[in-house]
């Protein structure tokens, strides 16, 4: 008897779960930045772009490599945001320098480090992720050209108020469904 009275609720419940669950760039796991800042030829562009928001996306932090001694561009410095939940800004948490081989064999990526704290990869050189320049020179692209607007903090909110609705809903039915049952007795 118990059971038919959760079945409906539990189902509702369960289906805003996942849609919310599916719902692209709605949370921000441990480790993801929401924005980056690239400074490059003196100027500063600010980019969102998920294929790079990971820890991971630049650099192959498994191994240190020695300074390359082939570095005759600046190339990039890039410092990654987080998004502060309880206070809504973005916190920079981060500093790296990507770096283009001379010989176009690949890139380098210098971790600067932590903004507030240190971790073991602060302070050495990695090799960078294949195909991250060119990514990030599609993504600066993008960001350039006069049509490109950042996602709004709106899109990160969608899966807060899918679970609420979906709550909700489940709260009301079980509410009908059990005054229904309680008049058959």
């Amino acid at each position: 008897m118990w059971t038919r009275r959760l079945v409906l609720p539990l189902f509702v419940a369960s289906i805003a779960f996942l849609v919310s669950a599916a719902s692209p760039g709605t949370a921000q796991a441990k480790g993801r930045s929401a924005k980056l800042i690239v400074y490059s030829d003196g100027t500063a562009v600010e980019v969102a772009t998920p294929s790079l928001s990971a820890f991971d996306s630049f650099a192959d932090f498994s191994e240190s490599i020695p300074q390359p001694r082939d570095i005759f561009d600046e190339g990039f410095w890039i410092i990654r945001y987080g998004l502060d939940e309880e206070s809504g800004e973005y916190r920079a948490f981060d500093r790296l320098r990507l770096v283009p081989a001379a010989n176009s064999s690949g890139t380098s990526v210098y971790y600067e480090g932590l903004m507030s704290g240190w971790s073991e990869y602060d302070a050495k050189w990695y090799r960078g992720q294949p195909g991250v320049l060119a990514m990030l020179r599609s993504s600066l692209e993008k960001a350039r050209s006069p049509n490109y607007s950042m996602p709004s903090m709106s899109d990160l909110s969608i899966a807060g108020v899918g679970v609420l609705l979906g709550v909700r809903l489940a709260l009301i039915l079980n509410s009908f469904y059990r005054g229904r049952y309680d008049q058959r007795r």
